[in-house]
């Protein structure tokens, strides 16, 4: 399980350095990053999502991600 979210990680890290404007390739990146158990990249990720489309799903998930990353990840965020 953990090779396949490492390589959707690769993946979407990829992509969006690539095509930073890809809104949904920033939230998918967010779900793999929880998925592995990284809240605060997952957290990071969700942010950048939201930032470029303000879609009830990105802002829920950036809230969910918000109360579950550490400390550490909320005060090194934008």
């Amino acid at each position: 399980l953990s090779s396949r979210w490492n390589q959707a990680i690769e993946y979407f890290t990829k992509l969006v350095t690539e095509q930073p404007e890809l809104d949904g390739a920033w939230y998918d990146l967010g779900v793999a990053w929880e998925a592995y158990g990284d809240w605060g990249n997952a957290l990071y990720a969700y942010e950048q999502a939201a930032a470029r489309k303000r879609s009830g799903a990105y802002l829920d998930a950036v809230a969910t991600a918000r109360q579950r990353a550490p400390i550490s990840a909320k005060e090194s965020t934008p």
